[in-house]
């Protein structure tokens, strides 16, 4: 039999179970944008670049082939959003033809080639620029970077 305290207590558990959720709720971040996450790795690349690079010639160069590496990286990571937000979409229709899969998967695979090759050439024209002790703290930013890239999905 149920009193009116039994209820009372119901009551005041399922406005604690509401609070807590919209506590929750307000705590939660917003997944964050291809952009945000490499934007932190390019910074510090730069912030490297300022640092340990002293002759200006040099330094605006990196800098420049930096400012490259951040858009093909940005690029990449959009990209790599909109194609899974396009096979999520063609995943849901039952009667979807392999070509449609087949189309998203092939032409993100030749736009991800010509972006790892400009990533290689950039890559590369860094290193020529630096000696090994300058190329050290760069390239451990570059590394977060790449991955960034690649595993905002997963954030």
């Amino acid at each position: 039999m149920n009193t009116i305290g039994d209820d009372v207590k119901r009551t005041a558990v399922a406005f604690i179970a509401i609070a807590c959720s919209l506590v929750l709720a307000g705590c939660a971040k917003p997944k964050p944008t291809p952009e945000e996450l490499i934007s932190g790795p390019i910074q510090e690349m730069r912030n490297a670049i300022e640092e340990d690079i002293s002759e200006p010639g040099r330094q605006g160069q990196m800098l420049a082939i930096v400012d490259e590496l951040d858009g093909v990286l940005k690029d990449h990571a959009t990209d790599l959003e909109a194609v899974s937000r396009d096979l999520s979409r063609l995943n849901v229709d039952y009667d979807v033809p392999r070509e449609a899969f087949d189309g998203v998967v092939s032409g993100f695979a030749l736009r991800a080639k010509a972006r790892r090759q400009r990533i290689l050439d950039l890559h590369f024209q860094m290193t020529g620029l630096t000696s090994p002790e300058e190329w050290k703290p760069i390239s451990k930013h570059e590394v977060e970077a790449l991955g960034a890239a690649g595993s905002y999905l997963t954030n």
